[in-house]
């Protein structure tokens, strides 16, 4: 079971990412609408972000090699890159007609895509800060970028309040697969729920997409035109992007880290290790459920039932997950996942989707129709 470890409070108003760096270091970076980042070590702030964004910031994303450097999004319709050694912002990204809600930094390159209220995806040349290309993404604002990490990047997920994701060859410029909610009761596509975000798994098999109908959809992403693997089911989300990321540990000393490592698996492993899918409600709660059979394995209560949990991370290597959002504190908690007595160690996985291999609210925060989100 998770129990809470730690609070972080440092942010003034609400949170609005968490994003866990990729390498050894496992720094944590929060985003929020006080205009700053910050970034931490285990428990302790070790940096503040600050001076550059003149409105709220919405996301973030690291140089994922060596976490050198970071990019942060925000309502003032840029994105910053900032050298974390020296906490100064290296180069200012300006191109974007609106509020810049979603970006991620390529896993090779260091290409910089970037999703925005203006409805369009942009590529950024981190070294020069130049716009190298501007896809017209989605009929509605763009809500989530994400490279696939198994490809070289040369994949691309995209998702949008126009209610679809889409998934891209980024060698061409070509969209491969639109995709709408196979387990929606067939409305028009214009009144498909809204989608509030992208994550892809490790091992770059399955996009984990969060919808505006109180659902997490996880998808094919490998085999387009990327069927529905599994729905995720009983928190809260229809008005506010409320993330949803997936948590598998890759350094572990069960024998099962392998299999966690490929999301899914029909031999045992421990508990303590296996692939989980996080997400924050629109209650205060924060829902954890078993990635293959899609059950919930646990309910945590950040706040009261009028805190938001816009924000949830699984860090890399450690069964420890972050939760933050729209709370009177704005804080960060921690979550460790520690065996109870009474818990089986070990347990059978049902291996479905085994693969081959009152503070203010920034632009994330806000409704899925566009005129109510863009405040018209």
């Amino acid at each position: 079971m998770y129990s809470e470890v730690k609070t972080l409070k440092g942010h003034s108003k609400a949170v609005s990412r968490l994003v866990y760096s990729s390498s050894s270091s496992s720094f944590l970076v929060s985003t929020s609408a006080d205009r700053t980042a910050k970034v931490w070590k285990e428990d302790t702030e070790v940096l503040t972000l600050e001076g550059a964004h003149r409105e709220g910031l919405n996301d973030a994303s690291w140089e994922p090699r060596a976490s050198r450097w970071l990019a942060t999004a925000g309502d003032d319709k840029c994105l910053w890159l900032w050298d974390v050694e020296t906490g100064t912002a290296a180069s200012n990204l300006v191109g974007h007609e609106s509020y810049v809600f979603c970006c991620d930094v390529h896993p090779v390159t260091g290409l910089v895509a970037s999703g925005s209220f203006d409805e369009t995806v942009k590529f950024w040349d981190s070294r020069s800060g130049r716009c190298e290309r501007t896809i017209e993404a989605h009929s509605d604002p763009v809500t989530g970028v994400a490279f696939d990490p198994k490809s070289d990047g040369a994949a691309l997920a995209t998702t949008s309040y126009d209610g679809t994701l889409r998934l891209w060859d980024l060698r061409f410029g070509a969209c491969l697969a639109t995709i709408f909610p196979e387990d929606v009761d067939s409305p028009p596509r214009s009144t498909y729920p809204p989608v509030a975000g992208v994550a892809y798994s490790p091992n770059g098999a399955f996009a984990l997409t969060a919808h505006h109908d109180h659902a997490i959809r996880l998808w094919h992403a490998d085999t387009p035109p990327a069927a529905l693997a599994a729905t995720y089911k009983g928190h809260s989300s229809d008005q506010y992007c409320c993330a949803a990321a997936f948590h598998a540990p890759t350094t572990s000393s069960s024998s099962s880290s392998s299999s966690v490592r490929k999301m899914g698996s029909s031999s045992k492993k421990k508990k303590k290790n296996k692939a989980r899918v996080v997400a924050g409600s629109e209650d205060g709660r924060v829902l954890v459920w078993d990635l293959d059979s899609a059950t919930v394995d646990q309910e945590l209560r950040h706040g009261d039932e009028n805190a938001v949990v816009l924000a949830v991370a699984g860090h890399p290597s450690k069964d420890r997950i972050a939760t933050a959002g729209l709370t009177p504190e704005s804080d960060i908690k921690l979550w460790d996942f520690v065996l109870k007595e009474g818990d089986d160690e070990d347990e059978e996985n049902h291996g479905g989707h085994d693969p081959t291999t009152t503070t203010t609210t920034t632009a994330t925060q806000r409704r899925g129709k566009k005129k109510e989100a863009a405040g018209l």
